[in-house]
């Protein structure tokens, strides 16, 4: 049962990563909810490569409350009935091979210092019989991995609809249908609460359209090469993932600026020679793809409750970490739900948008 021993009916709108985890986060306090999830074949759940990394960025900065977020993002795979979930997670070091003399003397002293300590690891010499240019050594970056976020999702679904009192719309969610004031759907009993968790759809939200999710495009491609690389992701300009068949994906651009979702010639090469340079050989292109994040400017999740309808609450713009913060801000937003006027940090709070906001 909840803390309060009220169970809720609540409203998700969104079934990605953000909605899902949500939802089971609801359902395992004892709430009932109602998740609507079309399955938006463009959506960055469907489409990433289900990376989780703890250091980022062109320096290498360790994630903003990573500690938090991989202590929670590990407890959701480890409880029940969740833990069948685990086979979808594949947890491999990423490699960063050092670019610059400079770069390798400045970790040598780094990766045993707060904060990076137990986070990752100096390799002050070539990975040996690799297939990989890394003439200096390179970081290993340690508690990170990927997520096979598509056969995830339609698992934990699955459970979800199963196990607990959820039901499953596969439907797009129509806005003019719902009415913010009595919190009603369609035909539905009225809810007593509602989490919006559209990602990029969000541009349709009549309510929370002031929020500036940015779509980000990203492209990945699939390919073959002989390369020895395994048990582990090559992250050099773009990162390298083995599926343990002699095949692996490469990915990500990242376009603030595009006219579809379609993966097209300008990507794909930049991929491939990515690819080629860090593995010093060519490869064989078997397929690509493309979607698009929700993202935000300053690169902090969006959560927080309407300035109007408080019943109505939103969740999104976790960007190209969804599937590392997903589990946390699922939490954060539950919180704030229940009553918990300081669960959300201020970084991630909604709030920063008001002064976007209009009364219609």
């Amino acid at each position: 049962m909840p803390k309060d021993n009220i169970r809720k009916r609540i409203l998700v709108v969104g079934g990605g990563l953000a909605g899902s985890f949500f939802a089971a986060t609801s359902l395992k306090e004892g709430h009932f909810v109602d998740l609507v999830d079309h399955r938006h074949p463009k959506s960055a759940s469907r489409i990433a490569a289900g990376m989780y990394n703890i250091v980022t960025g062109k320096k290498a900065v360790l994630t903003w409350r990573a500690e938090e977020f991989m202590e929670n993002f590990n407890a959701f795979f480890d409880t029940e009935p969740f833990r069948a979930l685990a086979q979808y997670l594949h947890k491999v070091p990423i490699y960063r091979p050092y670019h610059a003399d400079e770069v390798q003397k400045e970790w040598g002293g780094l990766s045993q210092s707060p904060p990076f300590a137990g986070w990752v690891k100096h390799q002050s010499h070539p990975m040996p019989d690799m297939g990989f240019k890394d003439p200096r050594g390179g970081l290993l970056i340690l508690p990170c991995g990927w997520l096979d976020t598509i056969r995830f999702l339609d698992h934990l679904q699955d459970i979800l609809s199963r196990d607990f009192p959820c039901r499953v719309f596969r439907e797009p969610f129509i806005h003019s249908e719902f009415d913010p004031n009595s919190i009603t759907w369609k035909n539905e009993p009225p809810y007593h609460q509602v989490v919006f968790a559209e990602g990029t759809e969000n541009r349709h939200n009549p309510w929370f359209n002031y929020v500036d999710v940015h779509p980000l495009k990203g492209q990945i491609m699939e390919f073959r090469t002989t390369s020895n690389l395994k048990d582990m992701v090559l992250l050099r300009k773009s990162y390298m993932i083995p599926n343990g068949d002699g095949t692996f994906v490469c990915g990500s651009t990242y376009e603030h600026h595009f006219e579809d979702l379609e993966p097209d010639e300008e990507g794909v090469n930049t991929l491939k020679n990515h690819a080629e340079q860090a593995l010093n050989q060519s490869v064989e292109i078997l397929n690509a793809r493309a979607g698009e994040r929700p993202s935000t400017r300053d690169r902090r999740p969006i959560l927080g409750r309407h300035p109007i309808h408080e019943k109505l609450f939103f969740l999104n713009g976790l960007g190209t970490k969804g599937v590392l913060l997903a589990p946390t801000c699922a939490q954060w937003v539950l919180n704030l739900m229940n009553g918990d006027e300081e669960a959300i940090p201020k970084e991630a709070r909604i709030e920063r948008y008001l002064s976007s906001f209009k009364v219609h």
